[in-house]
């Protein structure tokens, strides 16, 4: 078996969102209890202190995708479901599906404007992540057939990487901030460790079991591919922002919202003066840098108006009206004065580089590989659908769980109260 790993792989082949979510934290979970060991399942971390009520009823097969899993049209506090999803005899926790979706559901429940906007998008992320924790379960009941002492060592070091990167990633390089955050979880990093050690097992398991039967696609999928996706292979313009920019709001010593329309007329006077005697230097040859570092006031007047190189309609807001005169210009040229509501300033073009597209005897190479990936995909997901079919999941078990992973996620951070209308959901109580 080989020792490079991919993890990215099996993601992709099952259709689920490990980019996003992260891959500390995904696989299976090995200890635990068992189904028939009930007391053991009603322990603090299988079984949190809530209160159940019944679930809308469903006919979907065991192999529930994504979309098949019913979010009530409430969500009532403390109601939970059912706390523990088993597979194969496996259990899957609450925690287990929360802990490597953390970063991005609390980033949702920061910038959510209504309660119905936050539980329809981390609904999806958690089922799919539950598909995933399910399907790495059945997986791995025959990957660990392979697993051999020198690849146990390799799978030992990779899971450290991963640990590391998602310390790194998303709590700031801190170990003892995501301790923190898995205590609150009631889970420990071994827990992590091996549920990722588990999930390497079966990406590398899927990988040495498909690669090998994915063919090389023949030359005219190779030019379909890329004739209906041009956009892919072609970059975009750049060209580098150079700005003398003087924001009204820093002439006035307040915003422009609370100054008055004489005050906001006198500042854009001022503002003009100052750029028209920048105008004049830059018409006299002196640098541009070294003028802006004199006239602007803007953000990027330490490192002489200097944006970099930006692309069409990458900036907006005060500043989009300077990048559409950024690509009117030739390159080394510069601007006349350009006002807005914020701000007024003088743009110049750096160097320019023309938009590119790849021929297609330059893009074959990238075209074979994502349709070998898109094949690839197509095997393992198929394989990993009939395992988990064979596995007898409950649908009814599995849209419990579903609503007790939702319903433990935590509450958005809504700033103005948006009410829930009938028929609207989505939200709790």
């Amino acid at each position: 078996m080989r020792n490079a790993i991919d993890i990215g792989r099996v993601a992709a082949a099952s259709g689920f969102v490990l980019a996003v979510i992260g891959i500390a934290g995904c696989g299976d979970q090995n200890v635990g209890p068992k189904r028939e060991d009930h007391e053991a399942a009603h322990t603090a971390r299988y079984h949190p202190d809530i209160s159940r009520e019944p679930t809308m009823p469903t006919t979907s097969p065991a192999t529930q995708q994504a979309s098949e899993m019913i979010l009530p049209s409430e969500l009532p506090a403390g109601y939970t479901g059912t706390p523990v999803l088993f597979v194969n005899a496996q259990p899957i926790t609450v925690s287990d599906v929360l802990e490597p979706l953390m970063p991005v559901i609390l980033k949702t429940a920061g910038t959510a404007t209504s309660e119905r906007e936050y539980y329809r998008s981390i609904s999806r992320l958690i089922a799919e992540q539950i598909r995933y924790q399910a399907s790495t379960i059945v997986v791995y009941e025959q990957a660990k057939k392979k697993l051999t002492d020198a690849l146990e060592e390799v799978l030992d070091k990779e899971a450290d990487k991963a640990i590391q990167r998602t310390i790194n990633a998303n709590y700031d390089g801190v170990r003892a901030r995501y301790e923190a955050q898995l205590k609150a979880l009631n889970l420990a990093m071994k827990d992590v460790r091996e549920r990722i050690k588990r999930q390497l097992l079966v990406s590398s398991f899927l990988e040495e079991r498909f690669s090998p039967m994915v063919a090389d696609p023949p030359r005219r999928d190779l030019l379909k591919y890329y004739k209906a996706h041009l956009s892919t292979f072609t970059t975009p313009a750049k060209a580098e922002l150079l700005m003398i920019e003087i924001p009204l709001q820093v002439v006035l010593g307040k915003p422009v919202s609370q100054a008055t329309e004489r005050e906001i007329a006198e500042a854009r006077d001022a503002a003009r003066r100052e750029l028209r005697r920048a105008a004049e230097e830059l018409e006299s040859g002196v640098d541009f840098a070294a003028v802006a570092r004199r006239y602007s006031k803007g953000a990027q007047r330490a490192n002489g108006g200097s944006w970099g190189e930006i692309s069409p309609g990458s900036l907006t807001g005060s500043w989009a009206k300077a990048a559409d005169m950024l690509f009117a210009l030739d390159e080394g040229r510069f601007s006349g004065i350009i006002e807005t509501e914020e701000s007024s300033f003088i743009v110049k073009c750096g160097r320019k580089t023309p938009e590119k597209q790849l021929t297609f005897e330059e893009a074959q190479a990238k075209i074979i590989n994502e349709i070998r990936e898109q094949e690839y995909g197509r095997m393992s997901s198929r394989y990993m659908g009939e395992l988990l079919d064979k596995a007898g999941i409950d649908p009814q078990q599995q849209q419990d769980f579903f609503i007790a992973v939702v319903a433990a996620a935590p509450r958005p951070n809504i700033k103005q109260a948006v009410g829930n209308a009938p028929g609207d959901g989505l939200g709790r109580e």
